[in-house]
């Protein structure tokens, strides 16, 4: 497999990158393609300047973006942060990273992992919820089960699996499907859990 030092990838451009021994930019439309079958390796920071695409997995140091629609089709290792201004960031498979700042709207297609999540809009994770601490302006939805020890919600909660949190602080209405939250519960609006809590 090619190996490269810092790569960039042109305004709408696609370019099939192996591994990158370095950082990696993006320009608005650019795709990145895997090489073969192992994800995109990226050693330093992946930094998309506008809308950018990834058609497999990527497993990078950091990952930041200034604005528009991050598409991973595969899973997103991150091994430091994740932030994103004035844009959204969607993960067809799992992600994982040490923290997650993402200003607009969120959206992993399996499970989610980080110490902190930090969504101005919308956070929707289609599997599992692993984190310290989550904090969204919007909503937070979770197809599956929710351990988090803090989540601080300004609208509503949708969490479909069991949770397992000590604080819940919520803006709107919040909905679970029973587990247990030790500490704290404050929902300014309506509060229904489908099973014992």
């Amino acid at each position: 497999m090619a190996e490269m030092g810092d790569a960039t990838v042109p305004r709408s451009a696609t370019m099939k990158i192996g591994r990158v021994d370095g950082d990696l930019e993006l320009h608005e439309g650019a795709r990145v393609e895997q090489e073969g079958s192992s994800p995109i390796e990226v050693s330093g920071e992946v930094r998309c300047h506008g809308s950018a695409e990834f058609q497999g997995s990527l497993v990078c140091g950091e990952f930041s973006a200034d604005e528009g629609k991050l598409l991973v089709r595969g899973d997103l290792k991150v091994q430091r942060d994740i932030r994103v201004r004035r844009g959204e960031l969607v993960v067809d498979g799992s992600l994982e990273a040490r923290s997650v700042e993402v200003e607009m709207r969120l959206s992993v297609g399996q499970e989610a992992k980080a110490d902190e999540f930090e969504v101005g809009g919308h956070m929707e994770v289609s599997g599992a919820v692993t984190a310290r601490s989550v904090d969204v302006g919007g909503f937070f939805r979770v197809s599956g089960p929710a351990t988090v020890d803090e989540i601080d919600v300004g609208g509503t909660v949708d969490i479909k699996g069991p949770i397992k949190a000590s604080r819940l602080d919520v803006g709107g209405s919040a909905t679970v499907a029973g587990g247990e939250i030790s500490e704290s519960i404050d929902v300014g609006g309506s509060f229904t859990s489908s099973k014992p809590l």
